[in-house]
């Protein structure tokens, strides 16, 4: 929502703690295997054709290798249950 709508101040990759925590769940195999990052792209550029009316979807960076990068979540340690 950052590009079209300007709904957020930054993109996600721009705060660390959230862009780990979505690294994280992105490498969690059941989630990862369900995200279709083409498809969500072009959903979301050619969706609004009053707002791209050249349906022009970017190249922009790749996405899906920054998701498998490395989180750093391990630091907050793991919850201990009762």
């Amino acid at each position: 929502y950052v590009v079209y709508f300007k709904t957020n101040k930054k993109a996600i990759r721009e705060y660390p703690n959230l862009h780990n925590y979505v690294r994280d769940l992105y490498q969690i195999p059941e989630i990862g295997s369900t995200v279709h990052m083409d498809a969500i792209k072009m959903h979301y550029y050619t969706s609004h054709p009053h707002l791209n009316i050249f349906a022009i979807v970017p190249k922009g960076s790749d996405t899906e290798a920054d998701l498998k990068q490395p989180h750093d979540r391990d630091r907050f340690g793991t919850v201990q249950e009762a």
